[in-house]
């Protein structure tokens, strides 16, 4: 019987540990752009929310100011 070659597969050029290398060298970095990246989302998820309350609110502190004197 004759043995199968293996197919190589594209994927045998990356080397293994090159993606976590960064994490390994920097933690902290990885670790503030995530959280800013979270931080952003949380306050667009926030400002859709509110946008129905938003707007009077703004309004009334507004007139607020204006007709306080």
């Amino acid at each position: 019987m004759v043995r199968r070659k293996r197919r190589a597969s594209g994927f045998e050029k990356i080397p293994v540990r090159e993606p976590f290398l960064l994490v390994e060298k920097h933690p902290q970095l990885v670790t503030a752009v995530c959280l800013s990246i979270l931080a952003a989302l949380a306050i667009c998820i926030a400002l859709n929310a509110g946008q129905t309350y938003l707007l009077p609110i703004a309004v009334a502190l507004v007139f607020a100011v204006i007709l306080a004197p």
